[in-house]
């Protein structure tokens, strides 16, 4: 029996940030391939291999539901929704060097704090973590 925590979510993308900040969390998804004609007709192959990290595409809910029978307006609000959002995240950036900077010094240091309050590793496997994450924010 292991002390294994799972949560799983779909299309809250969001929570894929919490992987850099809590050193026992990490991403997988489950691959789909997309595939388009060249009309333009969307299709998604799930192949159900569990792969580590982000999945790459987005919003591919709303071109599954173009292959529905929801009204185009539907579809054309909800595109909408989703270029307003990206508008907000984009301009909540940080668009200087040392912004970038210290963004990412603020996520190794609340990297570092978690793994001092959670690990319970032994000092060789400790040592490995910890230049990983040094290689990881370099």
């Amino acid at each position: 029996m292991t002390k294994a925590f799972t949560f799983f979510a779909t299309h809250f993308l969001e929570l894929t940030h919490l992987e850099t900040l809590y050193p026992n969390v990490e991403n997988y998804h489950f691959e789909m391939k997309c595939i388009s004609s060249s009309d333009e007709v969307f299709s998604a192959a799930f192949t159900h291999h569990l792969v580590r990290g982000e999945a790459e595409s987005t919003h591919y809910g709303l071109s599954l539901a173009s292959l529905s029978m929801l009204p185009q307006s539907i579809l054309n609000d909800a595109g909408e929704i989703i270029k307003e959002i990206q508008l907000q995240k984009a301009s909540n950036q940080p668009q200087s060097k040392d912004s970038l900077v210290l963004l990412k010094a603020c996520r190794l240091g609340t990297r570092l704090v978690q793994t001092v309050r959670s690990s319970k590793l032994d000092q060789t496997s400790l040592r490995v973590f910890l230049q990983h994450l040094k290689e990881q924010f370099q």
